[in-house]
């Protein structure tokens, strides 16, 4: 489906019933582009980064060791603009996810997640501006207040990231559908 490797979806066949059957199995979209969050982190990394080497040049100028302290920071400024979207990638090229007649699964790296489709799952949905990709949070929206601001959080188990939103709702309705049929059987 859609060029992925078959191996990228064998993990749900350990989590499925007898007789549960896929819906839609899928990626996120756009695997190697950055994302804005990515782009932020590269450019806050790289000024880290520059600042922190003048410190250690300037430092150095004085006389004794005191540049190596700064070795640390110039540490963090590499893994804040290089190391850390380098591995939101491979993250996000490592994420499957797959929807059955029963659950939502998802799978990042060799760590598998499942949400029981009989949960009432409410979606929240945040959505590009062509209104094909989104990011589906499950679960209440949850607001609470840490160090004089307002955050939020959604009560599910996991998003689903960057997925094609009408072929998700599509295949989550039809989970749903499924379920209700069996009530009123």
């Amino acid at each position: 489906m859609n060029g992925y490797r078959k191996e990228d979806f064998d993990f749900c066949n350990t989590y499925m019933l007898p007789d549960e059957r896929i819906i839609w199995k899928g990626k996120p979209a756009n695997l190697e582009k950055l994302m804005i969050s990515d782009k932020a982190s590269i450019l806050f990394g790289l000024f880290w980064l520059g600042f922190s080497i003048f410190w250690c040049i300037m430092a150095s100028f004085g006389g004794g060791n005191v540049w190596m302290f700064g070795l640390l920071f110039v540490a963090i400024g590499i893994y804040i603009a290089f190391i850390a979207p380098a591995f939101t990638i491979y993250e996000r090229k490592n994420t499957s996810y797959v929807i059955t007649n029963e659950k939502i699964m998802c799978k990042v790296g060799n760590k598998v997640k499942t949400m029981d489709g009989r949960d009432n799952l409410k979606l929240n949905i945040f959505g590009d501006a062509n209104g094909k990709i989104a990011t589906i949070y499950f679960g209440e929206k949850l607001m609470y207040r840490k160090s004089g601001r307002t955050r939020v959080s959604y009560s599910g188990a996991f998003p689903m990231i960057n997925v094609p939103i009408k072929e998700v709702q599509a295949a989550i309705d039809e989970m749903r559908d499924g379920f209700a049929k069996n009530i009123n059987e």
